[in-house]
């Protein structure tokens, strides 16, 4: 008779499988050593209820892995059931409670199936391990077996190359990414002038293939360059070296018409960057393989008659704001007059907020600046009026006093070009020079096109001139991180190429866009401290003001924080 209660009970009045007597202690020694008082009788054990042995084993049935791969039965253990049920799934906590494997150390190399056994409290489990045939190492390398070159012509070995085959059969075409991978290559560094032959042997993967170059004699120079000797230009008119040139004759006679391609051949053109605004001569040189041409370009003396004439606005709180309001006048350097929709206006007016506010207005090189007061109804404002020059040059006067023309600064340089002190950007590729008469042998370092988040920064530390009167930047590179950080000296300052790194404006919409990748911080105040927030790229932002800080500029948010008006972190309008 079984009990939840297991014990020794006296038959009494029942039976040897019914007793019904009490019940005296447990287990499973003799009843006399228990019972001190024991007076004789007939007791039954009472056993406690059966418990169903619960033992299992949980493996993966099969795996696969690569001829030579190490294999570890934990890969495919998932648990043992202890016979009271209790289920462990880590695999040394199971070899420590019993857990046995055999038939796991079989050759990993030894292509076919093993069979791995699993073993606890009596119950096995086995896996079937498949191991792969090995992988045929498909390793080639694929070059020119010859090459033949001019005395004296460099060579380069990935003119030759062709590709590389990995082990595992991927083809490598691109000669960089081959060598990135193992490829080696020696023998190339040859002298191009010694005549005959010469072997470079390309190494992959203990695989070796050559290539012959072979060098030619010396054959005469045939070089040569034709240009224009002379080219008259109007005042102001764009000149491009491309108009004079006719061709080069390289060494072994070849001819290049295409402009294009002799530049890429190793043509170079100096002096043609002059201003066409200066009347005179100016030489462009034309340079190819150690000879040079020159072309005298003259600039005509013309009357120019730009003008561009604006004045002072007063407005009421509420009137509509156009610029057109404040402009009165302009003509072209021929004296042509000039619509308003031809001139470039940029400021901010609120016509909701009684004030002051700045609006400039730019036309042929010409730049003016206005007031528009805005004032509550009924206020007379008696603004101070502006003189307007006549042209470009000189100055007017204005009730009696005189007033210098807009397009300079304080260096007596053009209001585009960048203060001492501040920063540039280039847009396009550009070089930095010993000195500010460019030469390309004086080149010190090279500035590719870049994205826009990632053009080259620049500190303006002085101006110079080219020997033909060209203005450049005297710069240090503050490319923090590149191979040319702290590099000094001349780029070229031509805004074409460089320009201000800080917006000098608000937008005409007062929206802003986040282009930085990281994003950008605004701050409380306008020197950029006391964090406020993070915006995120592609976020826009709305405008009020523009405010200067030392050389930089920041853009006050209609929320009144402050954030950077560097265009490598926003850019003027939603994209």
């Amino acid at each position: 008779k079984t009990s939840d209660d297991p014990k020794w009970q006296d038959i009494g009045s029942g039976t040897d499988h019914n007793p019904n007597g009490p019940k005296y202690y447990s287990g499973d020694i003799s009843l006399a050593t228990q019972k001190a008082d024991f007076s004789g009788g007939t007791y039954v054990w009472q056993q406690g209820p059966s418990v169903p042995d619960q033992t299992a084993i949980d493996v993966d049935q099969s795996k696969t892995i690569d001829n030579g791969e190490t294999f570890d039965p934990s890969t495919v253990f998932n648990s043992i059931t202890k016979p009271d049920g209790t289920k462990i799934t880590n695999f040394n906590d199971a070899k420590a409670a019993g857990l046995t494997v055999s038939g796991d150390t079989f050759d990993t190399k030894d292509t076919g199936d093993h069979t791995v056994t699993f073993t606890y409290n009596g119950k096995t489990a086995t896996t079937t391990v498949t191991v792969l045939p090995p992988v045929v190492d498909q390793t080639a390398i694929d070059v020119d077996s010859t090459k033949t070159i001019n005395n004296g012509t460099s060579f380069d070995p990935s003119s030759v190359f062709q590709s590389i085959t990995k082990a595992d059969g991927t083809k490598i075409t691109n000669f960089n990414d081959a060598k990135a991978a193992g490829m080696t290559v020696s023998g190339d560094n040859f002298s191009t002038t010694a005549t005959g032959d010469h072997t470079v042997t390309f190494t992959y993967n203990g695989k070796a293939a050559t290539c012959k170059v072979t060098v030619l004699p010396v054959v005469s120079d045939l070089t040569a360059i034709d240009v224009d000797g002379s080219k008259v230009i109007n005042n102001g008119d764009a000149f491009s070296a491309q108009s004079v040139f006719h061709s080069i004759t390289k060494p072994d006679g070849t001819k290049v018409t295409d402009f294009n391609i002799a530049k890429a051949d190793g043509m170079t053109v100096s002096g043609d960057n002059f201003n066409t605004s200066v009347p005179g001569n100016h030489t462009v040189t034309f340079s190819y393989n150690g000879k040079t041409a020159t072309t005298i370009v003259s600039v005509l003396a013309v009357n120019d008659k730009t003008s561009l004439n604006v004045h002072d606005v007063v407005l009421n709180i509420g009137d509509n704001w156009n610029p057109s309001l404040g402009f009165t006048s302009a003509t072209d350097k021929f004296g042509n007059v000039i619509a308003f929709g031809q001139i470039s206006a940029s400021g901010f007016v609120n016509t909701s907020v009684a004030g002051t506010y700045q609006v400039t207005y730019t036309y042929g090189g010409i730049i003016r600046t206005i007031s528009v007061y805005v004032q509550a109804k009924n206020t007379p404002i008696n603004p101070i009026p502006v003189p307007q020059p006549n042209n470009n040059g000189g100055s007017t006067s204005n009730n009696g006093g005189s007033s210098s023309s807009n397009n300079t600064n304080g260096n007596n340089l053009p209001t585009y070009v960048a203060s001492k002190g501040s920063v540039v950007y280039a847009g396009k590729k550009i070089y930095m020079y010993k000195n500010g008469t460019f030469k390309k042998s004086e080149r010190i370092a090279k500035y590719p096109k870049q994205k826009r988040v990632d053009r080259p920064m620049f500190v303006v530390t002085g101006y110079a001139h080219s020997s033909d009167g060209i203005l450049r930047y005297k710069v240090r590179d503050v490319n923090h991180g590149s191979k040319t950080a702290g590099k000094t000296g001349y780029i070229t300052a031509n805004r074409k190429y460089v320009t201000k790194v800080y917006y000098q404006s608000i937008p005409w919409d007062k929206t802003i866009t986040v282009i930085s990748p990281n994003g950008v911080h605004s701050y409380k105040h306008k020197n950029l401290t006391e964090r406020a927030k993070t915006y995120k790229k592609g976020t826009h932002l709305r405008v009020k003001a523009i405010v200067k800080h030392n050389l930089t500029t920041r853009y006050k948010l209609t929320n009144g924080h402050y954030i950077t008006a560097n265009k490598k972190l926003v850019i003027q309008g939603k994209y």
